[in-house]
């Protein structure tokens, strides 16, 4: 699983944007540079490839970021897309995916009202029962 994890590290998904199933991959880099540029600040970020994931009505839009500080800007201005309808998520193995939706319902299960806690790549949890 890792190594699958390791190859998609460099790629970036990109929910919500105006897309169609049958979209060429400059129309994709077109959407992304024009996202990028307009809604978050962000020019000049080296594209290796874009092109879009399935044949949905309005299919994500996969990236590859070769460099990783361009992946570090983009996520670090993520904020910038509060209160639209895109939204961006790092490109994990399916089998990551499962175990990351199961560690957040978790997660979700033992947070008290009003606390945030994050779960990056490569999350451990050690959960310690009181009195235990």
């Amino acid at each position: 699983m890792d190594i699958k994890n390791q190859s998609r590290e460099n790629n970036v998904i990109f929910f919500g944007l105006e897309t169609t199933p049958d979209m060429k991959p400059d129309e994709c880099w077109n959407i992304i540079t024009n996202c990028l540029k307009q809604r978050m600040q962000i020019e000049n970020l080296f594209i290796d490839r874009a092109h879009i994931l399935g044949r949905t009505a309005k299919p994500p839009i996969i990236v590859k970021f070769p460099r990783s500080y361009d992946r570090a800007k983009i996520f670090v201005r993520v904020h910038k897309l509060r209160n639209t309808p895109i939204s961006i998520a790092q490109d994990f193995a399916r089998e990551t995916r499962e175990a990351r939706k199961e560690l957040n319902a978790f997660r979700k299960s033992q947070n008290f009202q009003g606390e945030r806690t994050p779960c990056t790549y490569k999350a451990h949890l050690t959960y310690l029962k009181m009195g235990k």
